[in-house]
């Protein structure tokens, strides 16, 4: 059961240490100037995949890419299915004409290559280059059609901030190393392989801020 409790602590750790890493990260972005929306279209929408993208690079020094693969399908499929679904369920969700037209069908685009490199069996250092020149073409692009609308607000340096932020980054490093060791121990002790295990479990607790802050910003 010790692996159990260490899987709850170090999930628990991971999403702390994404939060203070992100909310720093934000305070320190508009020190510099930054607006808001392009704070929210980088820093806050990059935060909130932090716990997947930690431990999904503890997984791979660790060699076990196997759970790298369940936990960005599964993550991508609780985000749709559980966050969006729960939240249509308990409250209306309305969708802009942009979201229609360029946001739904980048995402079908994304599933597409994301097929396409999977054919193969393998994922390329250049297609892994590929994909994220989509992901940073789609960040511009949002960037480019909204910014003007929004004005930049600096704040005055706060050193807690600072404080915060290597807090966080120490709690995501820590919690993403020991939530992938009991994500694997659970794995061999209940005889599941550990993709299964990633797409289900690691993917879920992962996925708990998109979850979150979904169903927040629907009330």
């Amino acid at each position: 059961m010790l692996e159990y409790l260490i899987f709850v602590l170090s999930l628990s750790s991971l999403l702390l240490g994404a939060s203070l890493l992100t909310n720093s990260a934000r305070h320190i972005a508009k020190i510099a100037g930054i607006s808001e929306f392009v704070i929210g279209a980088t820093v806050v929408a990059f935060g909130t995949s932090l716990p997947e993208l930690a431990s999904s690079i503890q997984a791979m020094l660790s060699g076990h890419p196997g759970i790298v693969v369940g936990n960005v399908l599964g993550s991508n499929v609780a985000n749709i299915g559980l966050a969006l679904g729960l939240t249509s369920v308990l409250f209306p969700v309305y969708v802009s004409r942009q979201i229609t037209d360029i946001d739904i069908p980048f995402l079908l685009a994304s599933a597409v290559a994301t097929y396409v490199v999977f054919i193969d069996l393998k994922v390329s250092w250049i297609e892994g280059l590929i994909l994220i020149s989509m992901y940073m073409a789609f960040i511009f692009h949002e960037i480019s059609q909204n910014h003007s609308q929004d004005r930049a607000i600096k704040e005055k340096l706060d050193h807690k901030q600072l404080i915060a932020f290597f807090l966080g980054a120490a709690l995501l490093h820590i919690g993403a190393r020991y939530l992938i060791s009991s994500a694997l121990i659970i794995s061999e002790n209940l005889r599941i392989g550990e993709a299964l295990i990633a797409f289900f479990l690691v993917a879920i607790g992962t996925s708990l801020p998109e979850i979150a802050a979904t169903l927040m910003s629907a009330k």
